[in-house]
C-alpha cells in the first residue's frame, strides 16, 4: 500500500488523457472507469495498471521496509493480534469475565487510541477526549451535496451511516466507561440482617442476574456493531 499512487497524480491524468475525480460514490466510480477505459482504452491501461506496477517495482524496497516496521510494531508493540481485557494481574477470571472485559476494553482502546490518533490535535497516544472529539465529528455528519445527494433527495440532511455508527460507539463506550462502574454492588446498602433475608430470598441472586443479563444484552449489541469499528 502507498501513501500516494502514482495513478492519481497529474501526470497519470494526462497520461490517461482523462482527470480522474478526487472523491465519488461506488456507482459513479464504476462509471467513470468504464467512461475512461472506452475513451482512451490503451491510455487507460497505461495510466492504471502499467503505472502502478512501475511504482509497486521502484517502491518495493521501501515496501519491504514498511512492512517489516509494521510487523514488528503490530506483533510487539500494539499486539493488535491479542485481546487485553484490563483485568487486575495475579487473580483468578472466569472465561465469561475475561469475553466481556476483553471485548469491552477493546472498544475502550479504540475509542481512546485509534480514534484518538484520527484527530490533528497532537497530545498523548491515549486521550478519550481526542477520541470523543472524533466522535462527536463523525455524529455531526449529514448527507449533502459532497456524497452525492441532491437537496431534494430523502435522504438530503439525514444522519449519514457513519453518523449513526458513531451514536452506537459512544454509547457502548458511555455505557463501559460511566454506566457500569455507578451499578451498586448488591451487599453494600445491605445491612446483616438484610444480608441474612437476601440469601434466604434470594434478593442479592436477583439483582445479580438483572446485571447478568445487560452485561450479555450490551456485549451482543457490540458484537452487532463490530463491522462499524475501524479507521
Amino acid at each position: 500500500m502507498h501513501v500516494n499512487y502514482w495513478a492519481c497524480s497529474r501526470f497519470a491524468d494526462w497520461l490517461r488523457g482523462t482527470t480522474k475525480p478526487s472523491a465519488l460514490g461506488w456507482d459513479e466510480w464504476e462509471d467513470w472507469n468504464e467512461g475512461a477505459k472506452a475513451s482512451h482504452p490503451i491510455r487507460y491501461w497505461l495510466a492504471e495498471v502499467a503505472l502502478g506496477k512501475l511504482q509497486d517495482f521502484v517502491c518495493l524496497p521501501r515496501t519491504i521496509w514498511d512492512n517489516i516496521g509494521h510487523y514488528y510494531h503490530n506483533r510487539f508493540v500494539d499486539q493488535t493480534h491479542v485481546l487485553k481485557t484490563g483485568l487486575p494481574k495475579g487473580q483468578w477470571h472466569e472465561f465469561e469475565d475475561r469475553m466481556l472485559h476483553g471485548l469491552f476494553n477493546e472498544l475502550v482502546e479504540f475509542v481512546e487510541i485509534d480514534l484518538a490518533a484520527s484527530d490533528r490535535e497532537k497530545g498523548p497516544r491515549r486521550s478519550s477526549e481526542r477520541g470523543l472529539k472524533h466522535l462527536d465529528w463523525e455524529m455531526a455528519l449529514r448527507y449533502d451535496d459532497t456524497c452525492g445527494c441532491d437537496p431534494g433527495d430523502k435522504l438530503f440532511g439525514q444522519p449519514t451511516h457513519q453518523a449513526v455508527a458513531a451514536q452506537e460507539t459512544l454509547a457502548l463506550y458511555r455505557w463501559w466507561t460511566e454506566t457500569r462502574p455507578q451499578w451498586p454492588d448488591p451487599f453494600d446498602s445491605m445491612n446483616e440482617d438484610e444480608e441474612e433475608y437476601a440469601a434466604r430470598y434470594g434478593l442479592v441472586d436477583e439483582i445479580t442476574k438483572r446485571y447478568e443479563k445487560e452485561d450479555s444484552a450490551m456485549m451482543v449489541r457490540l458484537i452487532l456493531h463490530r463491522r462499524c469499528l475501524w479507521t
